[in-house]
């Protein structure tokens, strides 16, 4: 996930991405998803975090749905994901 979020940080994805289309974020998103889901390691869940505020560079749906996951995020179990949430999710708002 550290790769992803170093690809989507250097705009690598941006050419691949067609304009319009949000199927490409989508199945990033949804990888993603399924791959955090009820893990109990609090550094995957954090870079799943850094790969959804990589994703809010897509518009529409993408957007939304990983700014529902950041919101997620915020009440997670473990203090360091809520506090890495919290400082992504005023980031992303700037």
């Amino acid at each position: 996930m550290r790769s992803l979020d170093h690809m989507l940080s250097w705009s690598v994805l941006d050419g691949i991405a067609e304009p319009g289309s949000d199927s490409l974020p989508m199945q990033i998103l949804d990888t993603v998803k399924k791959e955090v889901q009820k893990s109990k390691k609090p550094k995957k869940v954090q870079a799943a975090a850094d790969v959804y505020c990589g994703l809010l560079q897509f518009e529409g749906e993408p957007r939304s749905k990983c700014l529902f996951q950041l919101m997620i995020l915020l009440c997670h179990q473990y203090p360091r994901v809520r506090f890495v949430a919290l400082l992504l999710n005023k980031l992303s708002i700037l």
